[in-house]
């Protein structure tokens, strides 16, 4: 007789786990048709769901297990399910499934819920918001509208500006000595 009260079929599809009102740890928890079930989720998508419990304590000491062995990436396991798709499962350190993504096509797909893969690309968002000035981060800082152009000894024209233009000869001569009286003049003169 099977006395594991989490059979592998008690996983709810995964559009059923989508669920407005995860704790601070990212942590869901709902109800359907008489089971508990519960998410973590990261950015508005789903991590990790959980098999059906047949009470709240059941789910809870799950969710405890879950947070405790998270970042342990030793306790995550990739599987091919019978239909070719992929998960990435996570076991409690008495081996058994406490919880699983959702399935990916390819087994990469499911790598990326890896918690060093996601810690990199949540680094790597942010360094992006830094460089695009929408994070403000300190000791750097991001020149706004209005400082631009109100410097006048930093408003020089851009490099290419600066080249000789290839024109006829004759006309390349008299070009180049008056780009060469500019540059002279801008030196001397302050």
């Amino acid at each position: 007789m099977n006395t594991n009260p989490h059979r592998d079929d008690d996983y709810l599809p995964c559009q059923d786990y989508i669920i407005e009102g995860n704790d601070s740890s990212g942590i869901t928890r709902f109800e359907n048709e008489g089971k508990f079930y519960f998410s973590f989720s990261e950015n508005n998508k789903i991590i990790l769901r959980s098999e059906g419990y047949s009470n709240e304590a059941g789910r809870e000491n799950g969710i405890a297990s879950v947070l405790k062995n998270i970042n342990n990436e030793g306790l995550y396991h990739t599987r091919r399910l019978p239909d070719g798709r992929w998960i990435l499962s996570l076991k409690a350190g008495n081996h058994q499934e406490i919880a699983r993504s959702c399935p990916f096509n390819t087994e990469e797909e499911v790598l990326v819920l890896m918690p060093g893969a996601r810690k990199r690309a949540t680094s790597q968002i942010n360094l992006a918001a830094v460089e695009a000035g929408s994070i403000e981060q300190e000791g750097i800082s991001f020149a706004d509208d209005s400082s631009v152009g109100q410097n006048v000894e930093d408003d020089y024209m851009i490099c290419r500006e600066y080249e000789e233009k290839s024109v006829p000869n004759i006309q390349n001569t008299v070009i180049s000595s008056v780009l060469n009286m500019k540059i002279r003049a801008s030196i001397i003169l302050p």
